[in-house]
């Protein structure tokens, strides 16, 4: 049996060269515009970055500034979930964070991290609660005392600057309620 092979000496067909090279220059282009600190109220210097952000997204190449100057993130976030289980005893669980894993698995939940804090308590994320609350079901599910419903609750604090003293305190609030069904469990 004979597979066809290309000898990696031998220089790519030109037509392949084209469409490599267009690739190649299209996701340098997409990361160095979505990158670069743009940051105005100006429509027309978003547009570029707009119409890039779906592919780097997509793409898992999205990246962010918002943790450096001069507007670096001033509040960290996390989301429980409160689980009533059908004999009323109740349950916390918290989505994992970084902080809840060892610095290996920390790379590999940059995403899942920004989902479950960042993503999944915005309102415009609204559609996805009612699957996040199913997620949770599923996963704390005791065929003998299932769970009846699942509370998504968005917890925040701001981190004060360096030497000040830190008075803030967590904050929270439950932003879904989901009454869980039978067909939820499966």
């Amino acid at each position: 049996m004979s597979l066809n092979r290309r000898n990696p000496a031998t220089p790519l067909p030109r037509g392949q060269r084209a469409v490599l090279s267009i690739f190649i220059a299209f996701n340098i282009v997409a990361t160095t515009l979505w990158a670069a600190p743009i940051r105005s109220r100006n429509v027309r210097r978003r547009r570029p970055v707009n119409g890039v952000a779906w592919y780097l997204q997509w793409a898992g190449l999205g990246m962010g500034w918002a943790f450096f100057a001069p507007d670096p993130i001033d509040t960290y976030y996390y989301v429980t979930s409160e689980i009533t289980y059908r004999d009323g005893r109740k349950d916390t669980w918290k989505f994992p964070g970084p902080e809840d894993v060892g610095v290996y698995q920390r790379y590999f939940m940059g995403t899942y991290t920004a989902w479950s804090s960042q993503i999944i308590p915005l309102s415009e994320s609204a559609p996805l609660w009612p699957d996040a609350a199913r997620y949770v079901a599923r996963l704390h599910n005791h065929p003998e005392n299932p769970p009846t419903t699942v509370k998504l609750i968005r917890h925040w604090k701001t981190t004060e600057l360096p030497g000040s003293k830190d008075l803030s305190n967590w904050s929270e609030y439950e932003f879904f309620t989901y009454s869980v069904e039978s067909k939820d469990l499966e």
